[in-house]
């Protein structure tokens, strides 16, 4: 601990006191000045060293003086500590704020320990804690500095952070050693925690002897890396000192004349095929080729052995069988439903095999319409490549040939706009383009109407208006040096019945960068990561859409995306 409290004595004279006493030697010695170092640590007490010789580093209480300073270190005793057990004065306190002004926090953040927190006045001088050095596997780290920078005087709360550095002269040595079962060292190697090599070495060979025969067995290591840097800690940290850990090869003895040798034969997950006793030399022999059942991916045929089995047996060793695995092909359901949701067909098809249709349904007319057939909804693909619903479409016919027809127009919240009826084959007048008050941020703009209207009418229909919302961040003050991090969520005017699902990708201003029309199910195309400029305090990294990306097209959707700010060096 010399070392440590010598190694750090420089950062120890930045926040201490100094004076000197006359220590006067035995007869024959010339006399020492003391040069000592008072070093504040805790509320009561502090220590004491000598900054030009090895005076061991003493512990002793502050001595305060009238004004509750330590005489020594220069510690400020706190009302608390000096023995204040009245109630203090209402007056006195408000006199003193109005002389002094509020009072402020100034912590100290020292390694792992608990904050120190000191309360100062306005003006009034800071006075920094002592820092000790720490201790860790790489070595003594001693105080550096302060960050931010310490002031002179206390003008608002503040915490400061001890910054350490861990010089090349105090970096721990470790030391590693591979020694045979005679002491003979096979390999020895130092260097800090970061650099040392640790490979092991090659596995030696022990002569046999007039009794036994030997055969490696494993390293054995009288201490592990935590155990000899915890002994080495426990005795002080001392940098002269290497962090040893050795390694000793043991060994398998065989007489000699029985020399057997365990071969074990095993499945892919371990358990346990085969166990045979050899003798040195024997014809060596497999077991039955294994079966490895297959999954609900692949299919496994046996390979072999690994390490590859030899000949005759040499010594003890495990063998592990290997196999070589084969997709199976993945099965998916298609399923083909009426306009009411019953089930017309439903049948599993493998990936890549072609779709079969089934019959055309028939829909029973009723008192106003007869239907006909129409195709698929969505249209069916050729072959399958995952799970699949579609639902047959019909076209209606008006029984009547004066049956009228009522055609609405509605708004995004359901309201309507105008809803008249027109005779078959009428011409629909469409309203004019209805307009959205913004929200916050927000405003919109008239997109379309959904489904697309008919220029005839040839049966009942109502038409929804849908808009394009678009991002504002005119009226927020300073908005150009905001970082965009805003979730946007679907848009209710979105919400588009049937398959006009409308899924578009914006920038951070709402412009858009891409839009697409998906039918239900559709794989969702997503574009390359956007990119915004620097400004002049940030650098933008693009961190993901918000909300999270579907895979499928299930809803329409604005997809916003989000940005990491990273301040400027």
């Amino acid at each position: 601990m010399k070392r440590i409290w010598k190694g750090c004595l420089a950062i120890l004279l930045s926040t201490a006191l100094f004076a000197s006493d006359t220590v006067y030697a035995e007869d024959g010695y010339e006399e020492h000045i003391h040069d000592l170092v008072y070093s504040y640590v805790s509320e009561d007490s502090h220590r004491v060293i000598c900054a030009s010789c090895d005076l061991e580093s003493v512990l002793e209480d502050c001595a305060y003086d009238d004004n509750g300073s330590c005489i020594r270190c220069g510690h400020r005793k706190e009302e608390a500590d000096a023995g204040i057990t009245e109630l203090p004065d209402t007056e006195a306190l408000e006199d003193s704020t109005e002389e002094h002004g509020d009072s402020f926090h100034v912590n100290f953040h020292i390694a792992e320990n608990d904050p120190i927190c000191r309360e100062y006045y306005y003006g009034e001088s800071l006075r920094a804690p002592g820092v000790l050095p720490y201790v860790d596997k790489f070595g003594i780290h001693t105080f550096k500095r302060w960050e931010p920078e310490l002031c002179e005087t206390v003008g608002g709360d503040q915490d400061y952070v001890a910054e350490y550095e861990l010089t090349e002269e105090n970096k721990a040595v470790y030391n590693y050693v591979w020694k045979d079962y005679d002491g003979e060292i096979l390999k020895e190697t130092s260097g800090y925690l970061d650099t040392v090599d640790i490979t092991v070495p090659e596995v030696p060979e022990r002569p046999e002897d007039t009794e036994y025969q030997y055969q490696f067995k494993e390293w054995l290591p009288c201490d592990t890396l935590e155990s000899a840097y915890e002994k080495w800690k426990e005795e002080g940290a001392d940098i002269s000192r290497q962090i040893t850990v050795e390694n000793i090869a043991t060994y398998l003895a065989y007489e000699k004349e029985e020399m057997m040798y365990t071969v074990l034969f095993r499945d892919y997950d371990g358990s346990m095929i085969r166990e045979d006793s050899i003798c040195f030399g024997a014809p060596l022999s497999c077991p039955q080729d294994p079966a490895r059942e297959s999954d609900n991916e692949y299919a496994y045929v046996f390979r072999g052995w690994v390490p590859e089995p030899e000949a005759v047996c040499t010594k003890s060793v495990v063998y592990t069988a290997v196999y070589e695995r084969t997709a199976l092909p993945k099965s998916y359901t298609v399923t083909f439903l009426d306009w009411n949701g019953r089930i017309l067909s439903q049948k599993s098809y493998e990936n890549g095999m072609r779709i079969l249709l089934p019959d055309e349904p028939v829909r029973k007319e009723d008192d106003r319409f007869s239907y006909s057939f129409d195709g698929w909804k969505p249209c069916v693909n050729e072959t399958c490549v995952k799970d699949m619903v579609y639902t047959a479409k019909y076209l209606k016919t008006s029984k009547a040939e004066n049956c009228p027809y009522t055609v609405t127009f509605l708004d995004y919240d359901g309201s309507v706009i105008s809803s008249e009826e027109y005779m078959n084959g009428e011409e629909v007048s469409i309203p004019g383009s209805p307009a959205r008050s913004s929200e916050g941020f927000f405003s919109y703009k008239f997109r379309k109407w959904v489904p697309e209207v008919s220029q005839k009418a040839v049966q009942d229909t109502v038409y929804t208006a849908t808009y394009t919302r678009l991002l504002t961040l005119d009226n927020k003050e300073g908005a150009e040096n905001e970082s965009v991090n805003v979730e946007i969520a679907e848009d209710p005017t979105e919400q588009i019945s049937g398959d006009g699902i409308i899924i578009r990708f914006l920038n951070g201003y709402g412009s858009v960068i891409s839009e697409k029309e998906y039918t239900r199910g559709d794989v969702v195309e997503v574009p390359k990561d956007p990119s915004r400029k620097p400004d002049a305090q940030y650098s933008y990294e693009f961190r993901n859409w918000a909300p999270a990306v579907s895979e499928t097209a299930e809803k329409s959707v604005d997809y916003m995306p989000q940005f990491i700010k990273k301040k400027k060096k």
